[in-house]
């Protein structure tokens, strides 16, 4: 039995279909002291040579159950002790209560701080077959989509750049008391386990046995739904890939809803779902579908906070994502960058201003210095977009002008005229780019073709913001 629960393992890491390679490297493997990732430290030290690797362990002690935490890393750093494994420690704040997800998250930062500052390559974690069962049972029951039967993948890259390695998703709970028990070694027992007001713990102690006495395959039967959803998925994935391409890709933010309403609802709420992801957006299936039926209603002007970062707005036929500005204090109150291309909301001023590319050149007639809506090339501007108050070292090249003048002069000898923005500007840097209903600067004059539309608009009252 030993050597079919290494076997597992190695297998695990040395497929064709590993998705990160750790052989020749270091790594971290996080324990708890209880017997799964207890097993998984014994069999790391027992496949060092054979993988080649550098073995590490890492201990987080949320202090939650008193002298019995306690014990758990002392037996944590007697293991590593014994095995001849470095052990790095954190010792959490001490709580009343923390929720599940407060000390996932506390664990997850500890593991992503120590792969970087030791050099690891991955992080190992001892999640097994049982625990892929009560996951997949866990989406079912909170709700989920089809993507969400696919469960925990055998490999996955944090945001951070750090790799979570599952090596023992194919061994049982069965396989690795088995494997403690040829060597010889007694895990520890954490008792908050038994605590069913936690969702896993309820789970595994309650409805998991209830429901095996009834249905003895239970797992078998939930590891074939799990590999079958896994499949469909990565087909419905390459559909959605091809579909997003035909109306602009993922990270465009106008879509002309046409295209999407003529293809099925599943890409259609595919499609959705990834845009939402690619933006760092909750994924949830309320959300979703709040935005197919926006665009069913496409000839109402709508709009709806996503989150504090992204606003959705259906106008004129288009589905239109639209990033929050961030305001930065480096001018002075409200500024804001500009998001080209893309609608920047001006929330102070009650105000929009678009940059849209000119996929088409029109035709150019008399440039219209007072129009709020202009054409422009943008190609000669190197510096990121700001809208911002007008400062006194501003300078601004004047349309048909070889020479840069101070902003002050430029309002100066224009103080007749009005100023759709009142005292702000778009600006690069130091320089004025354009002063709306007042002019333009001549280095964004269209000299061939305009790369650019530059449009203020009102933030209409007809569009609610949740």
């Amino acid at each position: 039995m030993q050597n079919l629960f290494l076997a597992k393992i190695l297998a695990s890491l040395t497929s064709h279909e590993s998705l990160v390679d750790v052989r020749d490297s270091a790594v971290l493997a996080a324990i708890s002291g209880g017997p799964d990732s207890t097993a998984l430290l014994l069999a790391l030290r027992v496949l060092q040579e054979d993988l080649k690797i550098a073995v590490g362990a890492v201990h987080v002690n949320h202090k939650m159950r008193g002298e019995e935490s306690d014990g758990d890393e002392e037996y944590c750093r007697a293991l590593c002790k014994r095995l001849s494994v470095p052990l790095y420690v954190h010792t959490a704040k001490k709580t009343s209560r923390s929720s599940e997800e407060s000390m996932r998250r506390v664990r997850y930062d500890f593991l992503c701080s120590q792969a970087k500052a030791k050099g690891a390559k991955a992080v190992f974690l001892a999640h097994t077959s049982s625990d892929q069962v009560e996951t997949v049972l866990f989406r079912i029951l909170r709700g989920t989509s089809p993507a969400g039967l696919i469960g925990m993948s055998p490999a996955y890259t944090l945001k951070d750049g750090t790799n979570l390695v599952r090596p023992m998703l194919d061994c049982s709970r069965d396989d690795v008391m088995d494997f403690l028990k040829e060597c010889a070694t007694e895990a520890r027992f954490d008792s908050s386990n038994d605590d069913v007001s936690y969702t896993r713990n309820f789970l595994r102690n309650s409805l998991v046995p209830l429901a095996k006495t009834r249905f003895h395959s239970l797992e078998r039967q939930v590891e074939k739904l799990r590999v079958m959803a896994k499949s469909d998925e990565s087909f419905m994935d390459l559909c959605v890939s091809h579909a997003i391409n035909d109306i602009g890709g993922t990270l465009s933010n106008r879509w002309k809803i046409e295209r999407i309403a003529d293809l099925h609802e599943s890409l259609s709420r595919r499609i959705i779902a990834r845009a939402l992801k690619e933006r760092g957006i909750e994924t949830e299936y309320e959300r979703v579908f709040v935005i197919l039926n926006m665009m069913a209603d496409s000839n109402t002007r709508q709009r709806i906070s996503l989150n504090e970062h992204w606003d959705l707005a259906v106008e004129r036929g288009e589905l239109i994502w639209i990033k929050m500005p961030e305001e930065i204090e480096s001018h002075g109150e409200h500024t804001y960058s500009v998001h080209s291309p893309g609608t920047t909301v001006l929330t102070a001023l009650d105000k929009t201003l678009g940059v849209h590319l000119c996929e088409e050149a029109p035709a150019i007639n008399a440039v219209n210095r007072e129009s709020l809506d202009i054409l422009v090339d943008l190609s000669r501007v190197k510096s990121a977009l700001t809208v911002r108050r007008g400062v006194s070292r501003d300078q601004i090249q004047p349309l048909g002008m070889s020479q840069m003048v101070r902003l002050k002069k430029y309002l100066h000898s224009n103080n007749k005229r009005s100023r759709a923005l009142g005292p702000y500007v778009l600006a690069s840097e130091d320089e004025i780019l354009w002063v709306p209903g007042l002019g333009f600067s001549d280095k964004i004059k269209v000299i061939d073709k305009p790369t650019h539309r530059l449009s203020i608009g009102s933030i209409a009252a007809d569009i609610s913001i949740c």
